[in-house]
């Protein structure tokens, strides 16, 4: 079967996706990318998997405002047009894509829709009804978790349920931190990471987007009372993400105010240096303006740290199986929250780990993404 994703190949999801499900099931694999050189080239490589480039860039049209992008578009298309494929997967619900799919259907036999979370969740209206043109050319449309399906049921009602599957992206951080904790302690994930053994370590958000909230998160734990933080040390990893100019400046002043040790991530991190952080956090401040289902806040549940979550996400998977975190509905509530944490002990919670991995592992997850091509 030749299977074309349509994403970006530079994504570690769409990597991780093809990783943990596509390879060895006899699929021909192709995968779309919009830079010249792959991040994961070796990986294609080795794999045999067919890197198809949705770009070429020409320096007199680039010049030209909104050129370039209309030139990707039908070279991309003429591209696409020369092959014959058994099934498309478009990997996040793009308007350029989807303006594709009616010339698509006439050259594959399936073509396959999946929602990430943000196209649904930040997805102005206007879009949306974008959207909802190609709906007609998807076979199948797949949504994650009980709350996407919500917002989608919302804005286009029932009429799709007959296309709509559930399907949750796998967690490939439950086996690294599986595999690290039984070789490394916890101190010893501190020390890799250059933090005092002694210390508390609370982690805020996951990268160094601004929808993090990381400025409301420090601000509020100012007015915490000061002699809690002596025994503190905060950890912001801010590797990836759309990071504004300043950004960073202004974390860093608000840091200060607050007056404890801290370390900013924007180095590269591998898995295995992420899993190290996730087991070496005792606290997890999660405080996004929309998500679908985070991996990261599964993956520091699952090393046993002590999750805050904003009520404003829900995770209804997350309740359905009693996995313990605590939630909080305004960042007023979070100095109080913090200050009796850190004034007893803190215990991990192992039930949280047997639930996560049949809920969430990849193992766990494969056979409804591949039930969809059969």
């Amino acid at each position: 079967m030749k299977l074309l994703i349509i994403g970006n190949a530079d994504s570690i999801w769409v990597k991780r996706y093809i990783e943990h499900v596509l390879l060895g099931q006899g699929f021909e694999i192709y995968v779309t990318l919009r830079n010249r050189n792959p991040v994961f080239k070796e990986f294609y490589n080795s794999n045999g998997i067919n890197v198809v480039r949705m770009a070429r860039i020409i320096p007199l049209i680039n010049r030209i405002p909104y050129a370039q992008s209309i030139f990707n578009l039908i070279y991309f298309l003429v591209r696409l047009l020369r092959e014959r494929f058994d099934v498309i997967h478009i990997h996040y619900m793009d308007t350029g894509i989807i303006m594709l799919l009616k010339l698509l259907k006439r050259k594959v036999k399936m073509l396959v829709g999946t929602f990430w979370g943000s196209d649904l969740f930040r997805a102005s209206e206007q879009r949306l009804k974008r959207y909802e043109k190609s709906f007609k050319y998807l076979d199948y449309i797949t949504l994650s978790t009980k709350r996407m399906h919500n917002k989608f049921h919302q804005v286009y009602n029932n009429k799709y349920d007959l296309k709509i599957r559930a399907a949750l992206f796998g967690i490939s951080g439950f086996d690294d931190i599986s595999l690290l904790t039984k070789s490394t302690t916890k101190n010893e994930c501190k020390k890799f990471l250059n933090i005092p053994e002694s210390k508390t370590i609370i982690s805020i958000g996951y990268s160094g987007d601004s929808n993090q909230q990381h400025e409301n998160v420090l601000n509020s734990l100012i007015s915490a009372n000061k002699g809690i933080w002596k025994n503190v040390y905060i950890v912001l990893p801010m590797t990836y993400g759309n990071i504004e100019y300043g950004y960073i400046d202004s974390i860093k002043v608000l840091l200060d105010k607050i007056g404890c040790e801290y370390q900013l991530i924007t180095d590269f991190l591998s898995d295995i240096d992420i899993a190290k952080l996730r087991v070496a956090t005792d606290i997890f401040i999660h405080a996004q303006t929309t998500d679908a289902f985070s991996a990261s806040v599964q993956e520091y549940l699952f090393s046993g740290a002590v999750v805050l979550n904003p009520k404003w996400i829900s995770y209804e998977e997350l309740r359905n199986l009693e996995i313990e975190y605590i939630e909080y509905s305004d960042f007023n509530e979070l100095p109080k929250i913090i200050e009796q944490l850190l004034g007893s002990e803190l215990n991990v919670c192992e039930s949280n780990r047997i639930k996560l991995e049949s809920l969430s592992s990849w193992a766990s997850v494969k056979e409804n993404w591949l039930a969809l091509y059969r």
